[in-house]
C-alpha cells in the first residue's frame, strides 16, 4: 500500500490550492506515520489545462521547495521513480508467499477451553505461524497446560498476577514477529483453513491491509449454534 501526495502548484496561489507544499508535506507525514511510501503526483507541475511558461517556472520553483523542505524534515528520505517502486513491491510480492504469521492469545482460566484453541493451531494447513501467549495469572491449571507444550512455534509468558485482557494482550503485542498480527482467543479455535486462505487474499494484493471472516458460535456443547458471515474484504 502506498500514499499519494498530490503536488499541484497548477493552481497559482490565491486559486484553489493556496499552499500546495503544505499540503504535500502532511500527506507524506500520514504516509510514513503508518511507515507506508509516499508518491508524489506531480503532473500539474508543468501545466494545467493549457500551456503556460510562466506557470510551468513556478511550478518548477514550487517543485524544488517542496523538495528540499522533505530533505530538511526527513534528512533520511529516499527518493525513487514509480518503476522503481513498483520493482521492490513486486519482489516483496516474491518474498512473502508464505510469510509469517503471528497469532496472539491472552488467557485467565481458561484449562477447560484451551486444549482445542491451541490444537486447531496445530491442524492448519499454513504452517509458518508463530503464537504467543500471555497467561493472565491463571489459578486453573491454564499454566501446567501451557507448560507442557512441546512445538517451538507456541511462545508462553507468564504474568505473576491477573492484569487484564488489554494488559495481557499488549504484551503478547510487544513480543510479535512478521509482518502479519492475527488474533485467537483461548475459548475459540480456528477453520483448519483459515490462516492460509486469508493469507491467499493479503499476499493477493498488497494494497489490502486487513481481512475478516465468517465466525460461528456455540456454547453449552454443540446443542446451540449461531453462524455469522463476513462478506467482502475490508480495506
Amino acid at each position: 500500500m502506498h500514499v499519494t501526495a498530490f503536488f499541484e502548484p497548477g493552481i497559482i496561489e490565491g486559486g484553489l490550492c493556496n499552499n500546495p507544499i503544505e499540503r504535500g508535506l502532511k500527506t507524506i507525514e500520514r504516509a510514513f506515520r503508518w511507515h507506508k511510501p509516499a508518491i508524489i503526483s506531480s503532473h500539474r507541475v508543468n501545466f494545467v489545462g493549457f500551456l503556460n511558461p510562466q506557470q510551468r517556472e513556478h511550478g518548477l520553483d514550487l517543485l524544488d521547495k517542496f523538495l528540499a523542505e522533505i530533505i530538511k524534515r526527513w534528512p533520511d528520505v529516499e527518493f525513487m521513480s514509480s518503476v522503481e517502486l513498483g520493482d521492490i513491491m513486486a519482489g516483496k510480492r516474491k518474498m512473502m508467499e508464505t510469510p509469517l504469521v503471528s497469532i496472539i492469545m491472552p488467557v485467565y482460566n481458561g484449562a477447560s477451553t484451551i486444549r482445542l484453541a491451541l490444537q486447531s493451531l496445530l491442524v492448519q494447513t499454513y504452517s509458518n505461524w508463530l503464537c504467543i501467549i500471555v497467561n493472565d495469572g491463571s489459578t486453573d491449571g491454564t499454566k501446567e497446560i501451557l507448560d507442557s507444550l512441546t512445538d517451538s512455534r507456541f511462545k508462553v509468558y507468564h504474568l505473576p498476577k491477573n492484569m487484564g485482557r488489554g494488559y495481557a494482550r499488549q504484551v503478547a503485542l510487544d513480543h510479535v514477529e512478521g509482518e502479519f498480527i492475527a488474533y485467537l482467543d483461548a475459548d475459540d479455535f480456528y477453520h483448519r483453513e483459515k490462516i492460509q486462505r486469508q493469507m491467499d487474499v493479503m499476499i493477493s494484493d498488497f494494497t489490502i491491509d486487513l481481512v475478516a471472516c465468517g465466525l460461528l458460535t456455540f456454547w453449552n456443547g454443540w446443542g446451540n449454534l449461531s453462524m455469522y458471515e463476513v462478506k467482502g474484504i475490508v480495506m
